[in-house]
């Protein structure tokens, strides 16, 4: 009787350590999975800021070359100086532009160095 109330206590302690077991395993999945979710929104966050970027630079570099070529129409306009400037010599420039003068967030490490050929 000792024997069988022993094996039973026995039982009992192995049925609850397996449900403890399952419970913990299946708790840990659960946090693992709302653990890999919020880090695959968090990289689609960072994605879409780096694209809203690249796209706002994009933006701020073609809008500068307009206004370079117009500016430099407009120079040769007034100086009457040949189609290719003198001896080449505005033919092709270098630009640098920091995106903070233009107005871009300070929180960005957004510059431009281009050749600019007109």
């Amino acid at each position: 009787m000792k024997q069988q109330g022993k094996e039973e206590k026995q039982a009992n302690r192995r049925r609850t350590l397996d449900r403890l077991c399952s419970g913990s395993g299946l708790l840990l999945s659960i946090v693992c999975c709302i653990a890999l979710i919020h880090v695959e929104l968090r990289v689609q966050e960072n994605h879409r800021l780096i694209s809203h970027s690249v796209t706002f630079c994009d933006n701020m570099e073609t809008e500068i070359l307009r206004k370079v070529r117009q500016n430099y129409k407009r120079w040769q306009v007034k100086t009457d100086a040949p189609p290719h400037g003198i001896k080449g010599w505005f033919s092709s420039f270098e630009i640098v532009v920091n995106c903070l003068s233009l107005g871009y967030d300070s929180g960005s490490s957004c510059s431009l160095y281009k050749r600019v050929h007109i």
